[in-house]
């Protein structure tokens, strides 16, 4: 993730965000507009069901939304010296099946070379015990080719207690190795750590306090593997149900 670009954060992790710097967004923007009403009407779903993550706060897990399910985010990253955001990201994800989601992601800046990102992940396949699984994916495809797609491979096992995650990306054209830990405090709070190798990349801490069955919140903070990028922070809400009944 060279210089770790607010699409890149989006394109690696994929866990379900809402972030909103109030003071830099105009409710009479029209997009913002559409995009509050799209959380309200979903938000009055009644199969509205658990919000589902499918990565911890940068890395992906092997984990997807789920069949019929969908999760809805808004993202906000930023410097913590001095604290600003400079990143707003809207992104969705649908789960086709027990194996495989896709997913679009919008970045909100006002100028940007590609306003969509799309991505996916298919499950390859589990243990017969549920508690390994293995995914591949694909981030950040964009069709006009500015920027480069994101593969990766990652392995999730469930250990009762905690769960860890080990894997490989492909980033800025470097395979680098991935590796996190979740670990659920009590039945609403849940403790994240991933690592991501590479001199440009970042190692991450957060927690997920899960609001009520269909809308969570996920704040953490970035710590750069090199002295000469920012330590940054990162905050997501999320909302997720069912497609139908």
């Amino acid at each position: 993730m060279v210089g770790l670009k607010c699409r890149e954060i989006a394109q690696l992790a994929v866990v379900p965000t809402i972030s909103i710097r109030w003071n830099n967004i105009s409710m009479k923007q029209p997009r913002i507009q559409i995009y509050i009403a799209m959380i309200l009407a979903m938000l009055m779903i009644p199969t509205i069901s658990a919000a589902c993550t499918s990565g911890l706060a940068v890395i992906p897990t092997a984990d997807v939304v789920g069949a019929k399910q969908f999760s809805i985010e808004l993202q906000l990253d930023g410097t913590t010296n001095p604290l600003a955001a400079d990143c707003k990201v809207f992104n969705a994800e649908f789960g086709i099946g027990d194996r495989l989601e896709v997913g679009v992601d919008t970045d909100l800046a006002e100028a940007t070379e590609d306003r969509f990102f799309f991505n996916g992940k298919y499950v390859l396949g589990k243990s017969i015990d549920g508690k390994l699984a293995v995914a591949f994916g694909v981030c950040g495809f964009t069709p006009t080719g500015h920027f480069d797609s994101n593969p990766y491979v990652v392995a999730t096992r469930d250990f009762a207690r905690f769960r860890i995650t080990a894997g490989a990306s492909y980033l800025s054209r470097r395979t680098e190795a991935v590796i996190g830990v979740d670990e659920p405090l009590n039945e609403h709070v849940t403790l994240m750590l991933d690592h991501t190798t590479g001199p440009n990349n970042y190692s991450s801490g957060a927690l997920n306090y899960q609001v009520s069955d269909h809308v969570g919140i996920m704040a953490g903070v970035l710590i750069p593997n090199s002295s000469s990028n920012d330590t940054r922070f990162s905050i997501h809400f999320v909302f997720g149900g069912a497609l139908g009944k």
